[in-house]
C-alpha cells in the first residue's frame, strides 16, 4: 500500500484521475498488484501528464519515477532502475519510501553496505518502520553481523507481526537430517547418478564464490557442476557437482517447521533437477519451479 504521507503529497496538487497525479497513484496500485505491463504504461502517462499539467506536483512526478524504477529493477534492467531512482533523487532525495526501494535495489545488487547506508539516511521512517527494519536486518545477515540481525528481526515483529513474523530458526543438525532423509527418498537409479554430487549447507551466500552468473543473493540454493547427462570429460568441471543451499535464507521465507522442511524440500529437489540435467522448464513442468 503507498504510505498515506506520500498518497497525501501526490493528491495534494488535486486534478482528475486521468492527470498527472491520478495516474501515479493507480500507477503504483498496479505495480503492487504485480501488474507491472500497466504500471509501466500508467506511470509514463503521469510522467508526460506532469510536463502538460500548470502546477502539476513534483510529488507525481517523483511518484511516476519510482514506479519505472521498481518496475526495472523487478525486470533486471538496472541501467534503466538507476536512471529514475536518480530522477527521483532530483525531488525528494530523502524520502523514505525512495531509501526504502533504493536499499533493496542495492541489495539485490550485492551492494550491502551502499544498502545499509541508504536506510541509515532516514531517522524517521513512519509507515516503514517495520519494512525498513525487517531490510536491515535482511543486510546484517548478509554482512554475517547475526547477533544485530536476531535484533532487527524482532524490531521489525514488534512494529508488524502480521507482516515480518521472525525467521523459524532450525539448528545445522536438523537441516542436516532432513537432506539426508530426501536424498534417502530418492529412486536408486538417480542416487547412483548422484553419487559424486555435494551438498554444502552455508547460513548465507558468499559474494566471492556466489555472485556468479548474475545470482539473487536472496536464492535458497542452487546447483553448479557437472551436468549428469553429458560424459564429464564434456563439462570442463569434472565429475563433482555441488549444491549449495543457504540456510537463513529459507529461515527467512519460513516461520514453522513445517514451512522450513518445505522450503528445503522444495529447493533441494529443484537443485537435484538441475543435476540431473534438467532446465528450469522442465524443473516447471515437473512441479519444481
Amino acid at each position: 500500500m503507498l504510505p498515506s504521507y506520500l498518497a497525501n503529497l501526490v493528491g495534494h496538487g488535486g486534478g482528475s484521475a486521468s492527470g498527472a497525479a491520478g495516474r501515479a497513484i493507480r500507477a503504483y496500485e498496479a505495480y503492487e498488484d504485480g501488474e507491472y505491463g500497466e504500471a509501466e504504461t500508467l506511470a509514463k502517462k503521469a510522467l508526460s501528464q506532469a510536463g502538460k499539467e500548470a502546477g502539476a506536483s513534483a510529488a507525481a512526478r517523483f511518484l511516476g519515477n519510482l514506479v519505472l524504477a521498481l518496475v526495472y529493477s523487478a525486470a533486471e534492467m538496472d541501467a534503466e532502475a538507476d536512471r529514475h531512482f536518480n530522477s527521483c533523487s532530483l525531488d525528494f532525495p530523502d524520502d523514505p519510501l525512495l531509501l526504502y526501494s533504493k536499499a533493496e535495489f542495492e541489495t539485490r545488487r550485492w551492494n550491502f553496505k551502499e544498502a545499509a547506508a541508504l536506510l541509515d539516511r532516514c531517522s524517521h521512517p513512519g509507515e516503514l518502520e517495520a519494512d525498513f527494519a525487517y531490510l536491515r536486518a535482511t543486510i546484517m545477515e548478509f554482512l554475517q553481523d547475526f547477533a544485530k540481525a536476531e535484533q532487527l528481526f524482532a524490531e521489525a515483529e514488534k512494529h508488524d507481526p502480521d507482516s515480518y513474523p521472525r525467521p523459524f530458526r532450525i539448528s545445522d543438525a536438523d537441516a542436516d537430517a532432513i537432506v539426508r532423509r530426501l536424498l534417502d527418498t530418492l529412486p536408486y537409479d538417480i542416487r547412483q547418478e548422484l553419487t559424486n554430487l555435494v551438498v554444502e549447507m552455508v547460513e548465507v551466500p558468499n559474494p566471492a564464490i556466489d555472485r556468479q552468473g548474475g545470482l539473487d543473493p536472496f536464492v535458497c540454493g542452487y546447483f553448479f557442476g557437472y551436468d549428469s547427462s553429458l560424459p564429464a570429460m564434456t563439462t570442463g568441471l569434472g565429475a563433482q557437482g555441488i549444491i549449495r543451499v543457504f540456510k537463513r535464507n529459507l529461515e527467512r521465507y519460513s516461520s514453522s517447521a513445517v514451512e522450513i522442511e518445505d522450503m528445503l524440500r522444495t529447493t533441494f529437489y529443484h537443485e537435484i533437477g538441475h543435476a540431473l540435467g534438467f532446465d528450469e522448464e522442465g524443473l516447471d513442468d515437473m512441479g519444481l519451479g
